[in-house]
């Protein structure tokens, strides 16, 4: 075949496109299984199964947690970003505000995109976090705990599991569910865990 007829070319972009959705997939399951390793403590196969399920069963709460984050984190770097180019042309000008369109340009846009990369740097942290927090979430949710209070639980009061939802959430095995039955375990006062009724 020659490489550079169409149908070649459209097969390529096409395979490249499937390896970037299989990519961003694996990276996915990669994070939100080493979350769940690091509040269950099981093994890395079964804590991406449990994970992907988790997040499976409340993936409106994802879409719109996913969606604020990404607006926050964005704004987030760029404002680290222009103030520290704020700053920085501040003192290239020797401190006199009027006199900040001086300030050399390039030297300007090197540390603004050097603190555009430190803030991005940080601020996946900060991401991670948030991922983590929203599984416990979802965690504490379904295995009955109610030990969320304020006003997150009022935020997310508003989605609550029909009854269809809740059987069918019922017949899932959640991590730690013991024998790996079909309800969730609920962790009692004492730290030990119970099927629920």
């Amino acid at each position: 075949m020659n490489p550079d007829s169409r149908i070649v070319k459209f097969l390529a972009c096409i395979g490249e496109c499937c390896l970037w959705c299989l990519e961003k997939f694996l990276n996915f399951v990669n994070k939100n299984a080493y979350i769940q390793t690091a509040i269950v403590g099981t093994s890395f196969c079964s804590s991406a199964v449990a994970a992907f399920n988790l997040l499976l069963r409340n993936f409106l709460r994802l879409g719109a947690m996913t969606v604020i984050t990404s607006i926050y984190l964005q704004i987030g770097k760029l404002f680290v970003a222009v103030m520290t180019g704020f700053i920085c042309a501040l003192i290239i000008a020797g401190g006199d505000i009027n006199n900040i369109t001086q300030a050399p340009c390039f030297s300007v846009t090197i540390i603004i995109l050097m603190a555009f990369g430190i803030g991005s740097a940080f601020l996946d942290v900060w991401d991670m976090v948030v991922e983590t927090l929203f599984q416990c979430f979802c965690m504490d949710q379904e295995m009955g705990c109610n030990k969320t209070e304020g006003g997150m639980k009022d935020l997310v009061g508003k989605n609550q599991a029909t009854a269809e939802q809740a059987k069918a959430l019922a017949a899932c095995t959640l991590p730690g569910g013991g024998d790996g039955g079909g309800e969730p375990s609920r962790i009692q006062e004492d730290g030990s865990r119970s099927k629920s009724e």
